[in-house]
């Protein structure tokens, strides 16, 4: 799933949380983040949810105004959730 943020101070914040929540994360650019739920996720659209779910929880932690945007390929799997993402 591509993450991308409006405030370049944030991705930086973001890849650091998801990393210690065992994603999977690159960063693409200077406000963008490529990542992918925990390996151990029991399928695709339920990753998708959970990488959601840390999302809202690293917001309300951390970054209660940060701007995230979630940009996925129409066939992806769980590509049904709501984009762009609020998530709060």
């Amino acid at each position: 799933m591509r993450i991308r943020l409006a405030a370049e101070a944030s991705t930086d914040s973001l890849r650091d949380y998801l990393q210690r929540c065992g994603c999977v994360v690159q960063r693409v650019d200077e406000r963008t983040l490529e990542a992918s739920a925990p390996p151990q996720s029991l399928n695709a659209k339920l990753g998708r949810t959970e990488l959601a779910a840390y999302i809202r929880v690293w917001r309300a932690m951390h970054h209660p105004e940060a701007e995230v945007e979630i940009r996925s390929p129409p066939d992806a799997p769980g590509a049904e959730l709501p984009l762009p993402f609020s998530p709060r």
